[in-house]
């Protein structure tokens, strides 16, 4: 199944991480923006396993798990959310995404996002003359 979106918002820079065998943040995005996937490498001659978490800022919240093949790659683009890192602690609402890999070795993960435009970070209703309809 594809999902076509229209976003206003210009693509950010692809940032990376190199992953270690203990639980970190992976990325914190400086303002509010949209996590469309990640891509990890594996310049290691053993396939590895990695897992994906999204953070509150208080619990570490896991979305993904895969092996990565030995001198390959895997790619993730099936979840889109928002990752806030302004919002309150606690809440359930993205604010960084961390990773773990089964052994501290050659991976990187590399993540894909799109700066969101104020326009686009309003809720219904509540730009001028607007209204929210249920």
């Amino acid at each position: 199944m594809s999902v076509n979106l229209s976003l206003a918002g210009p693509p950010g820079n692809i940032v990376s991480y190199v992953l270690t065998n203990a639980l970190a943040d992976a990325w914190v995005p400086t303002n509010r923006v949209l996590f469309v996937g990640f891509h990890i490498t594996n310049r290691n001659g053993t396939a590895r396993q990695v897992d994906v978490y999204w953070n509150d800022g208080t619990t570490s919240n896991h979305f993904w798990t895969g092996t990565v093949p030995a001198n390959g790659g895997t790619s993730f683009s099936d979840l889109v959310f928002p990752i806030d890192p302004n919002a309150s602690n606690g809440n359930s609402v993205p604010k960084k995404l961390r990773a773990l890999a089964a052994i501290n070795t050659d991976l990187t993960i590399s993540f894909s996002f799109i700066n969101l435009m104020p326009q686009v970070s309003q809720t219904a209703g509540s730009r001028s003359g607007g209204s929210a309809h249920s």
